[in-house]
C-alpha cells in the first residue's frame, strides 16, 4: 500500500466475499441500448468499518514499512493479508 493505511486496504473485501457475508441491493446507471438506465443487483453487503482494527491485528510482524518515491509504503503478502481477514471476520462479525 502506498502512503495509505489498512483502513482502505479493499483487498480485505475478498475476504467478505468468502465468509458469506450478508447480500444487499445496489443499483446504478448503465449503458444500455437506448442510452443510460438504471439497474438493480444483488451482491455482498461491504463494510470497511472495521478494517482498521483487523488491519492492525495482522500487521504485527508480517508487513514491511518502507518509503516509495518519498512517500510511506507498506509491502505485505495479499494472500496471506485476506487469509487473515477471512478467520478474523469469521470470528469477530455476525
Amino acid at each position: 500500500m502506498i502512503n495509505v493505511g489498512f483502513s482502505v486496504c479493499t483487498a480485505f473485501h475478498l475476504a467478505e466475499y468468502r465468509t458469506g457475508a450478508p447480500l444487499r441491493r445496489y443499483a446504478c446507471v448503465v449503458r444500455g441500448a437506448h442510452g443510460p438506465e438504471w439497474t438493480e443487483y444483488l451482491d455482498v453487503e461491504l463494510d470497511d468499518g472495521d478494517f482498521e482494527d483487523l488491519g492492525a491485528a495482522f500487521s504485527r510482524n508480517i508487513e514491511q514499512q518502507g518509503r516509495l518515491g518519498g512517500t510511506n509504503a507498506t509491502l505485505f503478502s495479499i494472500t496471506d493479508a485476506v487469509d487473515h481477514a477471512v478467520t478474523w471476520m469469521s470470528g469477530k462479525r455476525r
